[in-house]
């Protein structure tokens, strides 16, 4: 029965994030203050999501999820009207995807994300040291990296963040809260009667706060973020 609900789960996830695709389509109304709000919009949505724990999963540790999430826009700015050629249902922009990790000796963990928002392609990647392991009585705390981009997108996007990361694990619940700082650049071409190329840059403080269900080998995670906007995740998938 729970290998069945996983199941679903994921397929759930993939089928909405594929019903949600849009695509980025500069207008002559494009501005570098839309550029501006897409940027921080999408960097919200693709910014490598904690998703877990901040104990070490060690050297036998392995996590696969399918994710799915993102920010709350309004279809009704300028940014919108003019620079994306497609709708967002129930106001979300949501991207889905696969995110991967793998625990490492040292109390390290390496993992990679893919996936698509906006009908681009984005990947990511974070390492993250846990100083604090997690035990029984001792909470998990972790300092982590993370960096994520679009891959041949209208618009160039990288973003990058550090955070701290703390989490208490239960028999079958595990809380975890972070805090961050996250540098979101972007770049692209528009404008009439001549393309122009427009370039934005900017950093902010963020937070992260969520839940993850372990019904072993089986995992559930909600998370809410909040970065330039407020952002929510869910995910589905198997790890040791």
């Amino acid at each position: 029965m729970q290998r069945k609900l996983a199941v679903i789960g994921v397929a759930v996830l993939l089928v909405a994030g594929a019903a949600l695709a849009d695509g980025i389509d500069f207008q002559p109304t494009f501005t570098p203050a839309d550029l501006a709000e897409m940027s921080d919009a999408l960097g919200d949505s693709i910014s490598f999501p904690l998703l877990g724990p901040a104990s070490a999963s060690g050297l036998a540790g392995f996590e696969l999820l399918a994710v799915a999430g993102g920010p709350r826009v309004d279809t009704g700015d300028n940014w919108w009207q003019s620079g994306v050629d497609g709708s967002a249902p129930g106001g979300m922009l949501a991207g889905y995807g696969v995110v991967a990790r793998k625990g490492l000796p040292g109390g390290f963990d390496v993992g990679v994300q893919g996936g698509r928002v906006l009908d681009e392609r984005f990947w990511g990647a974070e390492v993250r040291w846990a100083f604090l392991r997690g035990g029984v009585v001792e909470p998990g705390a972790c300092l982590r990296l993370v960096y994520s981009r679009f891959e041949n997108a209208p618009i160039d996007l990288e973003v990058k963040e550090v955070q701290l990361a703390v989490s208490k694990g239960l028999t079958v619940v595990t809380p975890f809260v972070a805090v961050g700082y996250r540098q979101v650049e972007s770049a692209a071409w528009f404008g009439e009667p001549e393309l122009v190329l427009h370039e934005y840059d900017d950093s902010r403080v963020t937070g992260e706060a969520g839940v993850r269900f372990n019904l072993t080998p089986f995992r559930f995670v909600a998370a809410v973020r909040q970065g330039a906007a407020l952002a929510y995740f869910v995910g589905f998938g198997i790890g040791l």
